[in-house]
């Protein structure tokens, strides 16, 4: 009797295991799924797992590896985000962003010292400001005017109106000043055009000379530590409440058209076949066994999965459709 039912099992082509599969499938596809999984077992194996070694193992053994090959993927597609999303899903996404209110981040307030930051840039407007007024075209400020040519025998100007008498000293000298101010106007407009250019890259350069000095980098430390205390001594529901500004829910009916659009691309499924084939040559010739024995969840996991399973096999054997698989089974 053995014998043949082993025969009858272990057949090239064999309907009876067919069959037999297919009354276990149906079965565990028919339970529910709060039943497979009791709260209390999977809270303690997931408690269980929380360990340096498996985060160790994890980190060095699949996060890091996998994020270098996915970077070598985007380095050799070229992928954009913008190929990543549908047409006109950046003018809609914008549009829900663009009309909420921005986060408060009130836990935010008083995180960086004013006066660091002051401290940090003042150098920078100092610098920027000097380049600013060297310049302009104003006599003691910017370039020193060209010196008269004195010899050109010439007796021009306030000198010439000596000359002529006292009378016309006065026209004289409203003639120079109105030649001086027009000219200092041309010049200064023709600055003003220069410096337009000009600026940012006297800012940006003052800004990088600035953070690169011994004291910047000082600075830019402290500043970023207060904001980091500041950050992890908030409350999360602080933090979270400021997401909630944005319009998640809106945002969040983007998603699908964002799944269809990348879900018939090529390098997605590139991406897909090189992870899988990554992990499998990793873990692949491993039994589920080893896994969890590494893990430290072997003996756990298999007394939660005794107990889980219990009773959903106890129905599959009083169920009508094992017994006629049985019975066909067990026929001469």
């Amino acid at each position: 009797m053995a014998s043949r039912v082993a025969e009858r099992l272990t057949a090239e082509q064999s309907p009876l295991r067919q069959k037999g599969l297919e009354v276990l499938v149906d079965h565990s596809l028919n339970q529910r799924v709060g039943d497979l999984l009791p709260a209390d077992d999977v809270r303690e194996l997931i408690v269980a797992a929380l360990t340096a070694e498996n985060a160790e193992r994890l980190v060095s053994r699949h996060l890091n590896p996998g994020r270098d090959r996915v970077l070598e993927h985007l380095q050799r597609t070229g992928e954009t985000l913008d190929d990543l999303v549908p047409d006109g899903f950046v003018d809609e996404a914008l549009r829900m962003i663009l009309k909420s209110p921005p986060p408060k981040a009130a836990w935010a307030k008083g995180a960086v010292d004013s006066a660091k930051l002051r401290e940090l840039f003042a150098p920078v407007v100092q610098d920027v400001l000097l380049k600013f007024t060297r310049r302009l075209p104003i006599p003691g400020l910017g370039e020193p005017a060209a010196p008269a040519d004195a010899r050109s025998g010439r007796s021009g100007g306030l000198a010439g109106a000596f000359k002529k008498g006292a009378g016309s000293l006065l026209d004289a000298g409203k003639g120079v000043l109105g030649n001086i101010g027009a000219d200092i106007e041309r010049r200064v407009q023709a600055t003003a055009r220069e410096l337009s250019q000009l600026a940012m890259n006297d800012a940006r350069d003052a800004v990088r000379e600035r953070l690169r000095s011994e004291e910047g980098r000082r600075l830019l430390r402290e500043i970023r530590q207060s904001l980091v205390e500041r950050v992890l001594a908030t409350a999360l529901h602080e933090l979270m409440a400021d997401s909630e500004q944005l319009p998640l829910d809106e945002l969040a009916l983007l998603a699908p058209a964002v799944v269809a659009h990348n879900a018939p691309r090529q390098q997605l499924h590139d991406l897909l076949d090189q992870e899988i084939a990554a992990f499998l040559a990793v873990e692949g010739q491993r039994t589920l066994g080893e896994v969890l024995d590494e893990a430290g969840l072997l003996a756990q996991g298999r007394a939660a999965a005794l107990r889980v399973l219990d009773e959903p096999a106890r129905a599959l054997f009083a169920s009508d459709t094992f017994a006629e698989w049985v019975e066909e089974l067990l026929a001469p």
